[in-house]
C-alpha cells in the first residue's frame, strides 16, 4: 500500500532521534472504564465524516485551529525489533488527523507546542495534506523557533493510492482481544495480500467492501457496504500495528505562530537572487577598470549569471509540485545545493587567483620567492579541484537514476577536495 509505506517512512524518519521527543505526560486523567471505552467506540463508529459523501474539510497549515474529539494510542512493531508508540488525534467531523512523535517510551498523549522538542503532524482526511510541526532552538538569541514543513502539500496535494478504500475483505475467523480485553475483533484478509486485519464490529459478515476510511498506519474506522467497523490491528510480515486505547477527548492545537519553512525559503531565495543579480551587474561594470585578469574575472561573472538563471528556474520548479513525490520539484530543490556548482566556482576563482599572483610576480620580480610558492600551491589546488569536478561528473553518470545517491557521492568528493585544496589561503 503506497500511502501506508509513505506514512510509515515518515514515522521512522521522525522517530530517528529519541532525544528529540517531549516527555510523556500523564497529567490528564485517562478514562480506563468500560463505560468510557464504549463511549469512545460510539464516537468513532458514529463519526460524521463517515456518513454521506463528505471528502473532509480543507485544512491550512497556519490559518486555523485543529481540534480533535477522539484519540487512539497505537503500538507499532517493525521488523520484529523496532517498537514505537504514538497517539493518533482525530476530528470525526472534518476528518483530519494528527499524530505525535513516535516514542519508544510510551505514546506522547499531550500536545505541548511550547516545549522545544515538540513534534506533531497533521494529515487531511484524503491524506493529501501533510503538515509536520516542530520546534528548534532559535537561530539567533534565546527561545525557540516554531516551524512547519508542508512539502508544498498545502498547494499540491499528495496523490495517494488509498488501497483500503474499495478493497474486498473476507473473514478468516480468528478472534482476538484488544484494549485490556474490552473489545474483540475477528481477522479478515484481502485477496492477493499477505496483510491480516483484525476487525471490530456489531456483526461479522463473510465479506464486505470498504467505502470510506478514517485513520492512519492501517488502523482506524471504516465505512463498508455492511456497516461501520474498527480496524484494531494490522499484521503484515514482521510489521504489527495495533490499537491499545481509544478515548473521547477534546484537544485543540493552534499552529498560527508557526513559520512555514518552504514558503519562507522561497521568499528568501527570491530576495537573495535579486540582490545577487544587482551585485553581478556592479561587479561586471568594475571589471573593465581593472588592470589585469579581466578574462578570468569575466569567466567568473558569466558563471555566476548562469547559476543565477538556473537557480531562479529551480526555485520556480521547486514550487511546482509536492516535494514528497514530484520528481521535478524534488530535483530542483536538491540541485540548488549541488556541490558540483561549488567546485566549479572554486576552479574559476582559483584561476583568477593564479592570474593575479602571476601578474604580481611580473610587476614585482623582487618578491617572486613568496609569489612562486603561492603560485605552486594554487596550481596544486587547481589540479585537485579539476580532478574532483571530473570525479563528480563521473558520479552523475554512474548514479544517473538515483539523484540522492549521486548527490551523496558528489558531496563526499567535494569535502575531500576542499580539505586538500584549501591550504593556500
Amino acid at each position: 500500500m503506497k500511502y501506508f509505506s509513505l506514512i510509515i517512512f515518515n514515522l521512522l524518519l521522525l522517530s530517528s532521534s529519541l532525544l528529540a521527543q517531549p516527555p510523556r505526560t500523564d497529567t490528564l486523567h485517562r478514562d480506563t472504564t468500560v463505560f468510557g471505552f464504549n463511549q469512545a467506540m460510539s464516537q468513532a463508529t458514529h463519526a460524521p465524516i463517515l456518513r454521506g459523501n463528505s471528502e473532509g474539510a480543507r485544512i491550512y497549515p497556519v490559518r486555523q485551529n485543529f481540534c480533535f474529539d477522539l484519540t487512539i494510542d497505537i503500538d507499532m512493531y517493525f521488523g520484529g525489533r523496532i517498537s514505537r508508540q504514538t497517539t493518533l488525534f482525530i476530528n470525526t467531523t472534518d476528518g483530519y488527523m494528527g499524530y505525535t512523535q513516535p516514542s519508544a517510551g510510551g505514546p506522547i498523549t499531550e500536545l505541548m507546542p511550547e516545549v522545544e522538542s515538540f513534534r506533531f503532524s497533521v494529515v487531511s482526511f484524503k491524506l493529501g495534506n501533510v503538515f509536520m510541526y516542530h520546534n528548534e532552538k532559535a537561530s539567533r538569541g534565546e527561545g525557540i523557533d516554531h516551524l512547519v514543513t508542508t512539502s508544498n502539500s498545502e498547494t499540491h496535494e499528495l496523490q495517494v493510492n488509498n488501497t483500503i478504500v474499495g478493497a474486498l475483505f473476507t473473514k478468516k475467523g480468528q478472534v482476538r482481544r484488544y484494549c485490556d480485553g474490552k473489545a474483540s475483533a475477528v481477522t479478515y484478509k484481502v485477496d492477493g495480500q499477505q496483510t491480516e486485519w483484525s476487525i471490530n464490529g456489531t456483526n461479522y459478515p463473510q465479506t464486505f467492501k470498504v467505502e470510506k476510511y478514517l485513520g492512519l498506519f492501517g488502523i482506524g474506522i471504516i465505512r463498508t457496504n455492511a456497516g461501520i467497523f474498527t480496524i484494531m490491528e494490522l499484521k503484515s510480515g514482521t510489521t504489527d500495528i495495533s490499537i491499545k486505547r481509544i478515548e473521547r477527548r477534546n484537544v485543540c492545537f493552534d499552529p498560527t505562530g508557526f513559520k512555514m519553512i518552504e514558503s519562507d525559503f522561497y521568499a528568501k531565495s527570491n530576495a537573495r537572487l535579486q540582490e545577487e543579480r544587482e551585485k553581478i551587474d556592479r561587479d561586471e561594470a568594475n571589471v573593465s577598470h581593472m588592470r589585469s585578469c579581466q578574462a578570468e574575472r569575466m569567466a567568473e561573472i558569466a558563471y555566476r549569471r548562469e547559476l543565477l538563471n538556473r537557480e531562479e528556474e529551480d526555485v520556480r520548479k521547486a514550487q511546482s509540485g509536492n516535494l514528497m513525490q514530484n520528481n521535478t520539484a524534488q530535483r530542483a530543490m536538491i540541485e540548488m545545493s549541488d556541490p558540483l556548482i561549488s567546485v566549479h566556482s572554486s576552479i574559476l576563482s582559483t584561476k583568477t587567483s593564479i592570474c593575479s599572483v602571476q601578474h604580481g610576480i611580473d610587476e614585482h620580480p623582487e618578491n617572486s620567492g613568496a609569489g612562486q610558492a603561492r603560485l605552486a600551491c594554487l596550481n596544486q589546488s587547481l589540479s585537485i579541484l579539476m580532478q574532483a569536478e571530473a570525479d563528480m561528473q563521473a558520479a552523475e553518470r554512474t548514479y544517473s537514476s538515483n539523484l540522492a545517491q549521486a548527490m551523496a557521492e558528489k558531496s563526499r568528493i567535494y569535502m575531500n577536495a576542499a580539505r586538500q585544496a584549501g591550504q593556500c589561503n
